[in-house]
């Protein structure tokens, strides 16, 4: 066979539409696209498919008990108001305060001339250049802090009632009492009592309602 048959035989074979081709192995996409109607592709794995479980509403924090006690605690009612809701309204010295149990204590106040605002017939006794007036003071707030406040040497505006007989009081405290109140002595109670710490303020508010006529 010449060498023109030859080249001529060999160009015949490569250019024939049965030669092998080198077969490509197909890697997976590292990233797709997301699909254009805004949907997630139909190719992705289940794995991403799996939806994310709404995170449950925080419940608030239960309120604490001091504002509810500190409305307990507040006297609604001004200066004049509560002078003429009152049987006794004084402003003196706390000197002691004797606790005789749950809700239960017993103020020593000691009130000079000018304290005396209202008294009918409250009970004083001289004590030098001060008077001594003797009132218990019952809270029902069931609250940490005493209502009213009384802190020994700190001045307060005090308005309440009079105890007269013994059918104010229950007797299961007239027991734990032991005949340490006596008729005359002041008598408050947590809801309807004014208690505040002095100030020219109030005491100008108080003199006010002494000149003033109740209705």
């Amino acid at each position: 066979m010449t060498a023109r048959a030859l080249w001529f035989l060999c160009l015949i074979v490569g250019s024939s539409p049965e030669a092998p081709v080198a077969e490509r192995k197909a890697s997976p996409p590292h990233n797709r696209k997301p699909d254009p109607s805004g949907g997630a592709s139909t190719e992705e794995t289940p794995r991403s498919q799996v939806q994310q479980v709404p995170e449950a509403p925080r419940r608030p924090r239960a309120a604490a008990g001091a504002e509810p006690c500190a409305r307990a605690c507040r006297a609604d009612l001004d200066e004049r108001e509560s002078y003429c809701e009152s049987e006794f309204a004084v402003n003196g010295i706390v000197h002691d305060v004797d606790v005789l149990g749950t809700g239960i204590r017993l103020v020593t106040l000691l009130v000079d001339q000018d304290g005396l605002y209202k008294m009918n017939r409250l009970y004083i006794t001289p004590d030098g250049f001060f008077f001594r007036v003797h009132v218990l003071a019952l809270d029902s707030s069931s609250c940490n802090k005493p209502c009213p406040e009384f802190k020994p040497g700190s001045r307060y505006i005090v308005m309440g009632h009079i105890y007269h007989k013994r059918r104010q009081l229950p007797t299961a405290l007239l027991q734990v009492l032991r005949g340490r109140l006596r008729p005359g002595d002041g008598l408050l109670r947590s809801s309807s009592s004014y208690v505040k710490r002095f100030n020219r303020k109030r005491d100008r508010q108080v003199q006010s309602a002494v000149h003033t006529q109740c209705i």
